[in-house]
């Protein structure tokens, strides 16, 4: 365990600087195409976790007879996806001209390019509200402090492949940027005793209620399983066994460091692919005695991919 943590320093300088962020911005005529085939879809249960196949079938058969300039586009966030772990999409700040159903109509046929999209939850349906709670716990999605790096359900037999982030408003006082940390260049960079040494690792962290689509309890879990990195800084607080502690809280300090930082601006989803990256938040910008004020805080939407043989 000592190894690698006094070799983390050493790995941070070979580690080279963190991928920039490209946006794959749709034009005017994509986005209309793109709204073209969203507007032909039947209606869908929001409150369904699982998308019907043959209407996955319906946009990926629409989105190859689209035109040439729509394809190109999509495939370079593909490629993004498949190469840095992340990509990101913009539908433009101008979302309030659209119906949000419509909305949530052209972002499952972006996921659809990446693989088959799902809710994780049963009861949250088939889209998770993220908005904005100054009294929730440390670590939460909700809160407004920092969130560590980490793997979405990471203690879960099947973890969901991506993860998608949409903003349909950012933080009004400029925080809360994205911070994504591409976990296959850092393997590649540890020597096999190393990377035996992360696989010797094991932790439980939280629990599954009523989930959707991502197998069972996975508790206590390897922090590296295969080539699956189950990290979650999250669990710090929790850890009971010192050299653990260390290792999460080293680990921690040299993924943030060496992390891409991106801000969500409206209209922005970016998803993340589980099987190269971790994600977490930087701190929203809290100012004193100013409360948050109900539509206007940061709200975005998420929902899962799992992929298919399109990867």
């Amino acid at each position: 365990m000592s190894d690698i943590l006094e070799e983390l320093p050493a790995l941070s300088r070979s580690y080279g600087l963190p991928a920039s962020i490209v946006k794959t911005e749709l034009n005017t005529e994509s986005l209309y195409e793109l709204e073209k085939i969203s507007g032909d879809l039947p209606d869908i249960d929001w409150f369904n976790p699982n998308l019907d196949e043959r209407l996955l079938l319906q946009i990926r058969e629409a989105l190859q007879s689209s035109s040439s300039q729509l394809l190109e586009t999509l495939e370079i966030a593909r490629e993004t996806y498949n190469r840095e772990g992340f990509c990101v999409f913009s539908l433009g700040p101008d979302i309030d001209r659209q119906d949000i159903d419509i909305i949530k109509k052209n972002l499952i046929c972006l996921l659809s390019l990446l693989g088959s999209p799902f809710g994780a939850f049963f009861e949250k349906g088939f889209w998770q509200t993220l908005g904005v709670n100054q009294s929730a716990l440390s670590y939460r999605a909700e809160s407004t402090g920092y969130i560590p790096l980490h793997m979405d359900f990471d203690q879960a037999s099947n973890p969901p492949d991506g993860v998608a982030l949409f903003c349909l408003r950012p933080d009004p006082r400029g925080g809360g940027e994205n911070t994504i940390f591409n976990y296959e260049r850092f393997f590649e960079l540890l020597s096999a005793e190393q990377l035996e040494q992360l696989r010797s690792v094991s932790y439980s962290y939280s629990t599954l209620y009523n989930q959707n689509g991502i197998g069972d309890l996975y508790n206590p879990h390897p922090l590296v399983d295969q080539k699956l990195f189950r990290y979650n800084g999250k669990v710090m607080p929790e850890l009971d066994d010192p050299r653990t502690s260390l290792l999460f809280s080293a680990l921690e300090s040299y993924f943030k460091s060496a992390s891409s930082i991106y801000k969500l601006e409206k209209g922005d989803m970016i998803v993340i692919n589980q099987h190269k990256a971790l994600h977490g938040r930087l701190p929203l910008a809290v100012k004193e005695n100013v409360e948050y004020t109900a539509g206007t805080d940061r709200f975005l939407l998420q929902t899962y991919v799992r992929h298919c043989t399109l990867m």
